[in-house]
């Protein structure tokens, strides 16, 4: 009988996903730093914070998702992206309840943007 109620508690939990919150998408950019910061952990982000349609978008237009994490690998805005991603702070988010966003505004840079969909965070741009 415990196992059941433990097993519906931690169900539930992962249906429920995230709560679109600044402090929800800070737990989950401090993820997205740690992925980015290993290159073998591309295909991971890849598949963990990009909305899943623009993936599908992406694979018709560049092949595998291993061709696509190689290449950003290798692309000079990663380490820019890392870069922003370390400059976020909860001071820096705006959030648009209506669009279920959160923009990132950093400096002069153009802002970061995070959907917040079926209870998971995705970056946008």
């Amino acid at each position: 009988m415990l196992k059941s109620i433990i097993a519906i508690f931690l169900f539930s939990a992962c249906i429920q996903g995230a709560d679109f919150t600044k402090e929800s998408l800070m737990t989950d950019i401090d993820a997205m730093s740690a992925l980015l910061a290993d290159d073998t952990k591309t295909v991971e982000l890849l598949q963990t914070y990009i909305n899943p349609e623009q993936i599908e978008g992406i694979l018709k237009k560049e092949g595998s998702l291993d061709d696509i994490a190689g290449a950003f690998n290798k692309d000079e805005k990663k380490p820019v992206l890392i870069e922003l991603l370390h400059k976020i702070t909860l001071e820096s988010l705006i959030a648009d309840d209506e669009k279920h966003t959160i923009q990132a505004k950093i400096g002069n840079e153009r802002p970061l943007v995070f959907s917040f969909i079926n209870g998971r965070w995705y970056i946008n741009n």
